[in-house]
């Protein structure tokens, strides 16, 4: 994906919720949310999952086998390494670092 499509994240009862665009209800509850008092506040992240090479000088994250969308479970090791000015991504595991 090359834009980025806006994720908006909010808390109104119990669960935080994570969309594309604000609903008329809570998707937990249903209370209208032009009413509600929210315990988070609606605020935008950024979209996570991007090229590195369009984030050049960035840290970048990735599971260590597969991918996040079809493989990765929270108790997975993640593997990390950082773009350069170029974009190239420049990896870094227990024993070395490759370029």
């Amino acid at each position: 994906m090359d834009t980025d499509p806006g994720i908006l994240c909010f808390q109104h009862c119990s669960c935080k919720v994570f969309c594309f665009e604000l609903p008329e209800r809570c998707p937990i509850c249903s209370t209208a949310l032009s009413t509600a008092n929210f315990r988070l506040l609606p605020f935008r992240i950024p979209y996570p999952f991007v090229r590195a090479i369009q984030h050049p000088c960035s840290v970048v994250i990735k599971p260590t086998s597969g991918d996040f969308l079809h493989d990765y479970l929270n108790s997975m090791d993640l593997h990390i390494g950082v773009t350069n000015s170029e974009g190239t991504v420049v990896e870094f595991d227990r024993r070395f670092a490759t370029a």
